[in-house]
């Protein structure tokens, strides 16, 4: 990863391109909570850099995207610290394997992202195994007989698959 990205200070955004709105909204289909959740935090960008957030913004999605990941996990952890609530420790470990999808993604480690099932994609780049590398699959066994937590060792990385 990239540490000179975590402190990369962006340019203010341009108004082009798509905007991302519209397809956040129809992502979540009937999802009320989320939907105004979304609508919210847009009207908050707004307000913040003067414009929607838009495609071609002249910004650079994958420092966005891993800058406010590491911020979540700062936060996750400071909750964790202030009250010793394992959901916080969650939402770290969550952050955390997120980021190293985003390595991962960087280095040109996977583009070929699953559309359904994850199962033939996991199996074209490693094994999947449980939280303690305990093998729970290979291209024998049917993926829907098994769920469990389960990590997938990508190019030596461990990247949170399912719960």
């Amino acid at each position: 990863m990239n540490t000179d990205s975590i402190v990369f200070v962006q340019p203010p955004p341009h108004p082009e391109g798509e905007l991302v709105l519209p397809h956040v909204l129809a992502a979540l289909g009937n999802d009320e909570d989320m939907k105004a959740l979304a609508v919210r935090r847009a009207e908050f960008g707004i307000a913040k850099y003067g414009q929607p957030l838009m495609t071609d913004d002249g910004r650079s999605t994958d420092i966005e995207i891993e800058q406010e990941i590491i911020d979540n996990m700062m936060y996750a952890m400071k909750g964790y610290l202030q009250n010793g609530h394992s959901f916080y420790k969650h939402m770290f470990n969550s952050a955390r394997h997120q980021l190293r999808m985003i390595k991962i993604h960087q280095t040109g480690g996977y583009t070929d992202y699953p559309k359904h099932s994850p199962t033939p994609w996991a199996l074209k780049f490693g094994l999947i195994v449980d939280a303690d590398g305990t093998p729970i699959m290979d291209p024998s066994i049917n993926h829907q007989q098994k769920h469990v937590n389960a990590l997938l060792v990508v190019q030596g990385v461990n990247l949170l698959l399912a719960e």
